[in-house]
């Protein structure tokens, strides 16, 4: 009979001390993967709310609105931060191309959306409505809406 072999394993201490530097390497990664992504979290909802009280801060203040022969006027004022002109809309319709802005008494030049007006600015708008004697007017901006009523004068 050929002898028999020893099998000879690895240590119960080398095994328990091979065994915890696993789970505290696993653990490590766990921890430092949950550490930046809470981080990133944070990032984003900081730069979420940043962008929502800049948008809700913008203000604008409908001064008046009238029309005089067939011209629908509105005159209005931006508030402490500067607001983005997007829309206009007559009696419910979109009334863009129609318009011209003037803003702080330059020179009128046609509506587009995306207008910028600085703060404490005055803007006037005129458009060509025709006819009409009375006109829902709502201006829309970055910071939601203002809805006003015009007559003849």
């Amino acid at each position: 009979m050929p002898p028999r072999s020893v099998e000879r394993g690895i240590s119960p201490i080398f095994s328990a001390i091979l065994l915890t530097l696993i789970v505290l390497s696993v653990g490590a990664y766990v921890v430092i993967y949950a550490i930046s992504h809470l981080n990133y979290l944070k990032q984003q909802m900081s730069s979420s709310e940043e962008r929502l009280i800049f948008r809700f801060s913008q203000s604008i203040a409908l001064l008046s609105t009238y029309i005089n022969n067939g011209v629908l006027y509105v005159l209005m004022s931006t508030g402490d931060t500067y607001a983005v002109l997007k829309d206009i809309y007559v009696n419910d319709t979109l009334y863009t191309s129609n318009c011209l802005v003037s803003i702080d008494g330059s020179a009128p030049t046609p509506f587009r959306s995306g207008i910028y007006v600085a703060p404490h600015t005055f803007v006037a708008i005129s458009c060509s409505i025709g006819t009409a004697t009375f006109a829902k007017v709502t201006v829309v901006y970055g910071g939601g809406e203002v809805v006003a009523y015009a007559k003849a004068s």
